[in-house]
């Protein structure tokens, strides 16, 4: 278990190999918990309090982030929920990203959240000045707040609204 936390919490990996490193670290870790979770109860938690540290230390790089989600989506949509709702990791991740950037994180942070719940298929857009909106954005910050405002559905689902 110690290499795969590793891999997916190494600040500094090989450039060209550093996403697919981080997506094998985080395909074989959800491979070891779906076969040894019933055996070790206390492992998906102890793994989310781990990978949790990797998302919020202030003092951790994007790439370790990147695969601290990556490992949280593996863990399953509660390890999810919690990193990025419940403990604000989307806002401390958005509150690093440039307005407009398109990077791995940023993709990252907004696949895991559709993995929460998914876009609507017709979406409707948040009213932005809405009780609803100002909540989105307490928790979500305003860098991911503004990618999810225009699907009102897919706002209240990720935040538990539905």
């Amino acid at each position: 278990m110690p290499p795969i936390i590793s891999t997916l919490l190494h600040s500094s990996l090989p450039a060209p190999y550093e996403a697919s490193l981080r997506t094998t670290a985080a395909s074989t870790l959800a491979k070891i918990l779906t076969q040894h979770s019933a055996t070790y109860p206390s492992l998906s938690p102890r793994i989310v309090k781990t990978l949790l540290l990797g998302l919020l230390s202030p003092d951790r790089s994007r790439g370790a982030r990147d695969g601290a989600i990556r490992g949280l989506v593996a863990v399953g949509k509660e390890a999810v929920r919690k990193g990025l709702i419940e403990a604000s990791g989307a806002r401390v991740i958005g509150s690093e990203c440039m307005p407009g950037e398109e990077s791995g994180l940023a993709t990252a942070v907004v696949e895991a959240l559709k993995g929460l719940y998914p876009p609507s298929q017709q979406p409707v857009p948040l009213d932005p000045t809405s009780e609803q909106a100002a909540r989105l954005r307490e928790i979500l910050g305003d860098f991911f707040s503004e990618r999810l405002m225009g699907d009102r559905e897919w706002a209240m689902g990720v935040l538990g609204d539905i």
